[in-house]
């Protein structure tokens, strides 16, 4: 791992920022691993170890819980593909290892539910900023937040803004009724109770969405697009001069090290995707990624 980092830039960058998503994966991930051994387990008919480790992956998922909400759609499907591969088993442990993985996961949450319910009165399982993303990425202007610090700077500097050097066919906003840039939505009042504030803005997001199809799909194209770009926070970094010139990161070892850093990533894109069409020809890790995708 050590190897890896070292030569990864974009991996070495994630030992020395603070983003959730660093200690997310840290437990998101090893709860994906737990839920594959378990399902490997419970197809060799070893329901003790299968419901070892989905104990196991469910407490991780519900640690992981605490710091992104996104899991908390995906044990529906976790749970379904448990209940599949453990039918073998019989009705009687099918049920049992099924109900273990989102039951596991809930005693992990049930405090900080408890608390969400005492201060918002409303049943909160983990976190609530659905609304809120939806507002940045089902709207008439899709937001990367990657590249927000970016055009900042570029209008620091004088240089030209974005919006003039990306593809409008991309970016554009789709038009009104009256042939002008349709706006868009306007988040829900912030004197709403939070939680009924991000029901209110995923409400509106969705209507939206519905009668703008056709940016919809553009949309979820670029969303692709972000995730498949070789880009990193090493990179965006430099972009932005938080590495010195004095410093190692910067002054001439900038651009090879801009540059390594890209192909890198394109290198790690490149490996996962055939590492998954050569390694994952048995049945659970292929549904496993195919559940996580979607």
């Amino acid at each position: 791992v050590t190897g890896v980092q070292t030569c990864a830039l974009p991996i070495s960058a994630f030992t020395h920022l603070l983003w959730n998503e660093t200690l997310f994966l840290a437990v998101f991930l090893p709860g994906l691993w737990h839920v594959l051994v378990g399902l490997d387990r419970s197809a060799d008919g070893a329901d003790g170890p299968a419901a070892t480790r989905l104990l196991i992956a469910g407490l991780l998922l519900g640690c992981a819980l605490h710091l992104k909400e996104m899991p908390l759609f995906l044990l529906v499907p976790l749970t379904l593909l448990v209940a599949a591969r453990a039918r073998p088993m019989g009705p009687a442990v099918t049920l049992r290892l099924a109900t273990l993985l989102p039951l596991a996961a809930l005693v992990t949450l049930l405090p900080w539910t408890a608390r969400n319910h005492e201060v918002y009165g409303r049943v909160a399982l983990s976190g609530a900023t659905l609304g809120e993303n939806v507002y940045q990425g089902l709207n008439a202007r899709y937001v990367n937040f990657d590249m927000v610090p970016l055009a900042r700077e570029r209008g620091r500097r004088g240089m030209r803004p974005l919006a003039e050097i990306e593809r409008r066919e991309f970016t554009a906003p789709p038009t009104a009724t009256n042939g002008s840039p349709d706006p868009g939505w306007e988040r829900a009042a912030m004197t709403f109770n939070t939680i009924d504030r991000q029901g209110a803005n995923l409400r509106r997001g969705l209507a939206w969405s519905a009668r703008h199809p056709g940016w919809l799909a553009r949309t979820r194209l670029k969303k692709w697009s972000d995730l498949f770009t070789p880009f990193s926070f090493f990179a965006r970094h430099q972009a932005l001069g938080h590495y010195s010139e004095e410093s190692r990161l910067g002054g001439a070892w900038r651009r090879p090290l801009v540059i390594w850093s890209l192909l890198t990533s394109v290198v790690v894109l490149l490996g996962a995707s055939l590492g998954a069409a050569l390694s994952l020809r048995a049945g659970h890790g292929r549904a496993l990624v195919a559940v996580d995708r979607k």
